[in-house]
Parts: structure tokens; sequence; C-alpha cells
């Protein structure tokens, strides 16, 4: 008896103890904000050399041609490969994840995003053949005007987007990710040039971050400035410097801020007057909250705003970010 009660504590100990390190060492999903590892990577497993087809959670298709894909030595892959996709088709994923639509300074407007990589068997990264590449249907069925822009990384560490897959590069990282099960499925595709239409969505010639968008071409168009002190502006290490966004309330697209050629100025650019939008920032206050501040506004009838700073944690930052909604994106 004295043996058996003997076990159960050591068994409750060790069972606390594990929770305890599961604890210490378990990030949680928080504290990934406003980062490309925030949402959850999505992992498929296909054959390179058959005609196959990826289902993204989200409604995301990615249909891979038989010797679509090649190795860092330009050869064709075969076997078993290893596809990682990441969908971001609303406000709050967008959000939470550090991303915005703007290619320059140039408001674009998104159908979604998506990002994805594939590796082979050997973990090399693969690339895109392009006599041969892929097709992408998202979610959202495009209109006219829109094409494939590609995520380019900037010094500050954030994206900017560019319809030149020539220009296009990335080094972002993902994760954590959850396995899926393998997705093979016959299909018709064939080598060359493939032009888009609802059935066979848009040709890929390049892996990383990839989005479905238009350009808004406004006019008139003004400045909106942000009255931030320039210690604040100026701050060495980035992660300390405030972030602030521009979200139209009847448009998918979501500004950053820019800074001047002084680099002390903080304001949005090309802005259509009349339209109303939301203004957000935030930036980090110690090690575990975050100050934010939130105003709607109609563009043109103010020339400078004030950010008003509250402390939240980063779960209630998260639940303020996930309020943020266009009007009607429950409809799309």
């Amino acid at each position: 008896m004295i043996k058996k009660i003997f076990c159960l504590i050591y068994l409750s100990i060790l069972v606390l103890n594990c929770s305890s390190f599961q604890k210490i060492f378990k990030k949680d999903r928080d504290d990934f904000l406003f980062s490309s590892r925030y949402k959850e990577t999505q992992v498929f497993f296909i054959h390179a050399g058959t005609n196959s087809q990826v289902n993204g959670e989200e409604g995301t298709i990615i249909h891979f041609p038989s010797g679509s894909l090649l190795g860092e030595n330009g050869k064709p892959l075969l076997g078993e490969v290893r596809v990682e996709l990441s969908e971001y088709y609303s406000n709050a994923d967008i959000l939470l994840s550090g991303l915005s639509t703007t290619s320059g300074e140039k408001s674009i407007e998104t159908k979604g995003m998506i990002r994805l990589e594939v590796y082979s068997s050997e973990g090399q990264k693969a690339k895109i053949n392009k006599r041969s590449p892929l097709r992408v249907e998202f979610k959202n069925p495009p209109e006219p005007g829109y094409e494939i822009f590609y995520g380019k990384k900037k010094e500050d560490g954030s994206l900017d987007w560019t319809n030149d897959s020539l220009s296009w590069n990335s080094d972002i990282s993902i994760s954590p990710t959850k396995e899926k099960a393998q997705s093979k499925s016959p299909s018709s595709e064939s080598e060359g040039p493939i032009l888009l239409n609802e059935k066979e969505g848009f040709t890929l010639y390049n892996f990383g971050w990839i989005n479905c968008d238009r350009f808004l071409n406004f006019s008139p168009i003004i400045p909106l400035y942000l009255n931030v002190l320039e210690e604040e502006v100026l701050k060495k290490n980035l992660e300390d410097r405030p972030i602030f966004l521009l979200i139209f309330k009847d448009i998918n697209s979501i500004m950053p801020v820019y800074t001047d050629q002084s680099k002390r100025v903080l304001y949005f650019p090309n802005l259509p007057p009349g339209k109303k939008a939301t203004v957000i920032g935030w930036r980090r206050s110690g090690e575990t909250r975050w100050l934010y501040w939130k105003k709607d506004i109609v563009i043109g009838e103010e020339d400078n705003l004030n950010p008003e700073w509250a402390s939240h944690t980063a779960k209630q930052l998260a639940k303020l970010l996930k309020e943020i909604k266009p009007i009607g994106s429950e409809k799309k």
C-alpha cells in the first residue's frame, strides 16, 4: 500500500514538472505578434514528378504541374517534397502578422495574400520551373485589374509589394507549423505561360510572399501627418519605434506610414479626401505590454493627428485589432 502511494506521489510530481517545463518552453501565439510567425503554417506533402494540387484551409488552391519544381542545381525534383502555406484573407490576420498593402507609396487593394515555400526531401529550397510554372487560385475571385504582386523585404523588415517578378526577393522565415495529410490530384496542366481565367487562377513564377492586388488610382490626393516625437522616430532599435497603419473603411487596403526625406517626420501619402479610414499605432512598453492608439477619421478633415496611447497586454491588443474590419468584409 505504501509503495502504491509513493508511486502515485512520484507520478504526480513528474506530471507537474512536465507541465511546468511545457509552460516555460512552449511559445504562446501572442509572442509572435506583428511578425510573419504569428499565422500558423500549413504543411503538405506532394510528389514533384506528378501533377498535384494543394488545398489550403481558407480556400487557396495551388496547382503543381509535373516538372514545375526545380532543385538548387536547376534540375527537376522528383520524389516527395514539403509544401508550406500560410493564408492571409482577414483584416485580423493581415494586421496581427504586421503586413500592409502598398507598392512603393501607392495603395493597392488586396483579394488575399499567401506565403508559399517548397522544400526538397533534403531540406533545400525549391524553385519554380519558368517553363512549367505553378498556378494559384485565391479564395476571393479576382476582378479586372488584379494581378500577382510579390513581397520584397525593406530595410526596416517590413514588406513592400511589387508586380515585377524579376525584382522579387524575400528571406523571411515562418513558423510554427501544423502537419497536413499528403494531397495529390491529377490535372491538365501544360507547359508554357498560363493566362488568368476563373478556373485556372494566376501563374506563379516565384515562391515567398504572394499577393492578389490591383492599384488604387486616387485623384485628387493629399498627405496626412502624425505628430510623433522625433526621438521616437529615430530610435536605433527598429522594434522600439512606433508602427502606424491607415485602414480604409470600404477598401481592402492597409497603408503603412512613411518618413519624409529628413527621416524625422511621419506621414501617410497619396490619400483620397473624403474617404473614411481608421488610423492605428502601437509600440512596445517593456517586455510584456504594448501601447496602442486608434482613431476613426475622414481623410482631409484633419492635417495632423496626435496619438494618445493606452497600455494593453498582447492578448488585449490582439483582441482590439481583430475588431477592426472593413465595411462589408464579412461578405467577401
